[in-house]
């Protein structure tokens, strides 16, 4: 994917990669992913991932508890491994919001002859 918004077969969708700089570990502020810009009726389906490796600890991204038509709030999870507390520095976040029930599948036609 490429960062931007647009529509397939007619359904709205957005992607983003960002990285706010405030730590959003589960013991710290959440990231707010922002889709205002879209205009969704309804709450989207969203995929989000931490994409980057700042930290001595392993993160992946887990839903905040905001989930809107507007917004969708996302911490780094952190792991327990070696310390109790889920304090995480600023990682890069990646998502993807699209319509809820999208067909993520854009079907095209195969061309109607071989080339010579």
């Amino acid at each position: 994917f490429e960062t931007g918004s647009g529509t397939s077969t007619g359904q709205k969708y957005i992607v983003g990669i960002d990285d706010n700089g405030i730590r959003n570990g589960v013991d710290n502020v959440e990231y707010i992913i922002d889709y205002t810009s879209v205009g969704y009726e309804t709450s989207p389906d969203l995929v989000a991932a931490v994409i980057g490796e700042n930290g001595r600890d392993g993160t992946w991204a887990r839903g905040s508890g905001t989930f809107s038509n507007t917004s969708q709030g996302v911490f780094a999870e952190e792991d327990q491994e070696k310390d109790p507390e889920r304090s995480h520095v600023s990682e890069p976040i990646a998502w993807v919001a699209f319509e809820s029930c999208s067909d993520l599948i854009q079907a095209t036609s195969m061309p109607s002859a071989m080339p010579s």
